[in-house]
C-alpha cells in the first residue's frame, strides 16, 4: 500500500491510504516506537481505517501491509499520529474573558452563574451574556395566523454541528413531539441568515388552543 496517510481526532485516529491492485484485505498494525515492533490492530476490507483505541496525548507509529493471494505485501510508509482532545466551541466561548467566567469555578455548560434560569449553554446558543440576566432573549411563541409560530436567535457559532437543539412541542405537557434545528432552512424551519446570529423561526401545525414549546440545547 502507497501513500499512507494520518488524521488525529479524539481518542482516535483516521488512516487512508492507496489501494493494492488484487489485495483482499489490509493489515493495520501500530507501534510506540518508530520503526516498530509493530502490533496488529485490524484488518480493513478497504483503503482506510480508524483506529478509535487510541489514546489522547500518546504518539503512535502506524503501518499498513496487503492481504493478497499470493501472500502477504510489504509494509507501507510509517506514519505518526497523535490523538488530542476536541475544543468545542463551547469551551472556545466559554473561556473568552468577555464572558466574565472563572474557569473551573461557574464556566461549566449547566451552571446559571446570573440566576436567570438559563444555563451558560442555553446562554451560547442565544447568544446572550452568562453573568447578566438574559430573560428577554428567550425564544417567543405567537400564533399569527393558523400556525403557531416559535422564533429565537442562534448565534452563529452555536450552529449545527456545534450544538444539538432541538425543539419539543405539544398541546399538553403530557408528551413531547421533538424535532432537531438544521443549519439552514429546512422543512417547518426558516432560518434568516445573520452576524452575530442567525434567526430560527419553526412554524408548528396548530392542534388547538393551546401549545407547550421548549427549546434544548445539548453537546455532540
Amino acid at each position: 500500500p502507497l501513500a499512507l496517510t494520518a488524521t488525529s481526532g479524539s481518542n482516535q485516529v483516521a488512516l487512508s491510504w492507496t489501494a493494492s491492485a488484487g489485495a483482499t484485505g489490509y493489515n493495520v498494525q501500530r507501534s510506540l516506537t518508530s520503526g516498530g515492533p509493530y502490533t496488529m490492530v485490524r484488518t480493513s476490507l478497504s483503503a482506510n481505517y480508524t483506529d478509535a483505541t487510541a489514546t489522547n496525548g500518546t504518539t503512535y507509529y502506524y503501518v499498513v501491509s496487503a492481504t493478497l493471494d499470493a501472500g502477504l505485501s510489504g509494509n507501507s510508509n510509517q506514519i505518526s499520529a497523535t490523538p488530542v482532545a476536541l475544543v468545542s466551541a463551547y469551551s472556545t466561548w466559554a473561556s473568552n474573558s468577555a464572558q466574565g467566567l472563572t474557569l473551573g469555578v461557574n464556566d461549566a455548560a449547566l451552571d446559571d452563574p446570573d440566576r436567570d434560569g438559563m444555563c451558560n449553554l442555553m446562554e451560547f446558543a442565544l447568544g446572550s451574556t452568562p453573568m447578566i440576566s438574559s430573560q428577554p432573549m428567550l425564544p417567543q411563541l405567537a400564533k399569527p395566523g393558523q400556525a403557531w409560530v416559535f422564533e429565537y436567535n442562534r448565534s452563529d457559532a452555536s450552529a449545527a454541528p456545534a450544538t444539538i437543539q432541538t425543539i419539543e412541542y405539544g398541546s399538553n405537557l403530557a408528551g413531547w413531539t421533538a424535532v432537531t434545528v438544521p443549519a439552514n432552512t429546512s422543512g417547518i424551519f426558516t432560518i434568516t441568515d445573520g452576524t452575530p446570529s442567525d434567526r430560527v423561526q419553526v412554524a408548528l401545525p396548530a392542534s388547538g388552543s393551546s401549545m407547550f414549546v421548549r427549546l434544548k440545547v445539548s453537546q455532540p
